[in-house]
């Protein structure tokens, strides 16, 4: 064994440690982004999770039940359909991604993690963009009937 492949193989498990490394702080970061948006939703949009769908299950249950403190049954199938939307878009691109890559004989991986998953985290920018151009135009005060649609955009970018 040459000294050159000893460095090579050495080089190639320190970039593998440094993109674990960095793939790790980007999930924290998307923990805590998440989070923070669910808090936000939570406290300002009518009691309703953006991200957190067992809350919103309850929820629902609690509004079918008629309880009085359950939020708006209106605003939890929002947020709901908001979800299953990102769920089964984020699915499509990164099964699409991946069946072309297959079908090119390339693998569909990146430095980080796989490019589709880089491509769909990419594409849920453009729902944070639009809640934000809606929060913008309503001055963070949307009205009732504003705020399941606020919640439903919101989650189809988690």
């Amino acid at each position: 064994m040459s000294t050159e492949s000893v460095t090579t193989q050495v080089e190639r498990v320190d970039r593998q440690v440094t993109y674990v490394s960095v793939r790790n702080w980007l999930l924290a970061a998307l923990s805590v982004s998440s989070g923070a948006v669910d808090a936000i939703s939570f406290l300002a949009l009518g009691k309703v999770f953006t991200a957190f769908m067992t809350g919103n299950v309850a929820f629902l249950g609690m509004g079918i039940a008629g309880h009085p403190d359950a939020p708006r049954i209106v605003s939890v199938l929002a947020s709901m359909a908001g979800f299953a939307g990102g769920v089964y878009l984020t699915t499509r691109i990164i099964r699409h991604s991946n069946q072309s890559a297959a079908d090119e004989g390339e693998q569909a991986t990146g430095a980080v993690w796989p490019r589709p998953t880089t491509f769909a985290l990419g594409i849920s920018l453009l729902p944070q963009l639009c809640f934000l151009a809606i929060w913008f135009a309503t001055s963070g005060r949307p009205g009732d009937n504003l705020i399941p649609v606020l919640l439903a955009v919101w989650a189809l970018a988690t």
